[in-house]
């Protein structure tokens, strides 16, 4: 779930991209796990989904493979890309600035 307010639009890594509408200090919480709003899937329940909703999936989620499972955001979340050169901090159950 992201914590900070944010939007959804044009982005030149992936079509779209979410943004925050408010300056984000090196340091702060920008997102941290949730069950209502990040749902996890397990790798096996692909096996039942249409090609192009698995695609998706794999697009939008994070995999995580010591579950086996991915988790997709139901929020702003679904659309933050995945660069070489990120401006969060991935630990785990939660990302930084």
């Amino acid at each position: 779930m992201l914590v900070v307010e944010h939007f959804v639009a044009p982005s030149v890594v992936h079509g779209l991209g979410v943004f925050s509408k408010h300056f984000v200090p090196k340091g702060a919480l920008v997102w941290r796990v949730h069950p209502v709003i990040d749902r996890e899937i397990h790798r096996a329940e692909l096996d039942d989904l249409p090609p192009h909703v698995v695609q998706n999936i794999q697009t939008h989620a994070e995999y995580l493979p010591s579950r086996d499972v991915f988790r997709l955001g139901a929020d702003g979340g679904y659309f933050m890309n995945h660069s070489d050169d990120p401006n969060l901090i991935d630990a785990g159950e939660s990302m930084f600035a």
